[in-house]
């Protein structure tokens, strides 16, 4: 990043400008928010804003780690981007048992729907390279992916899987499933994203377990 990345946690005023700007990059999208949109949203002049932030891109980067932490936060999990998911989960009693933590930790999260709005919104322009949050979501993904993959790589160790049930397959249909049921749940509030992702975890260490 441009910026330390947790520098703005010690400025109130900061955090309150990045509460306004993601709404706006929720809504337009990195390319469709101006930096004068964004200035307005705080109640700021485009100077003024970029006094606090040095560029459109370092507010958005700024955003993205705050919205993490946020996230984190939510769920009751450490956010600490110097270690790595698998040395998070590597005291994790397996995937199976952590199951009834992912249902919970997506309905909660469902609870934050601008988060969701502006992960979904950020992820889709990122996959041009050329985008500013390109490396945080090909991060963000490539990280959950892995941190499921361990979890159920022990359960495939310790004999509770399938033969031939593969830990990274599993980790990517569940990142998949919830990231489609959030999408669906966005463009149409009435979907039960929740119960229909329950239904699937329930389905899923039914079809994977020994």
């Amino acid at each position: 990043m441009e910026l330390d990345q947790y520098e703005f946690l010690r400025d109130p005023r900061k955090v309150e400008i990045l509460e306004h700007c993601s709404d706006v990059f929720a809504e337009h999208g990195y390319e469709g928010a101006s930096l004068a949109q964004l200035a307005t949203a705080c109640g700021l002049s485009q100077p003024g804003l970029l006094h606090h932030f040095p560029s459109k891109k370092a507010v958005l980067l700024a955003v993205l780690v705050y919205r993490d932490l946020q996230s984190a936060q939510q769920l009751g999990l450490e956010f600490d981007e110097a270690r790595s998911v698998e040395e998070l989960l590597s005291g994790s009693p397996g995937g199976l048992a952590l199951l009834p933590f992912v249902k919970q930790m997506f309905r909660t999260g469902l609870e934050r729907r601008n988060i969701i709005a502006l992960f979904a919104k950020i992820a889709s322009e990122a996959t041009n390279a050329e985008h500013p949050g390109h490396a945080w979501a090909v991060q963000r993904f490539d990280l959950t992916r892995r941190g499921y993959e361990a979890a159920f790589t022990q359960d495939a160790e310790a004999g509770r899987l399938q033969t031939g049930a593969d830990p990274a397959h599993i980790a990517k249909l569940l990142v998949a499933v919830m990231d489609g049921l959030q999408l669906q749940w966005l463009l149409d509030p009435a979907v039960d994203a929740a119960g229909t992702f329950d239904l699937f975890v329930d389905a899923l260490a039914v079809e994977v377990a020994a």
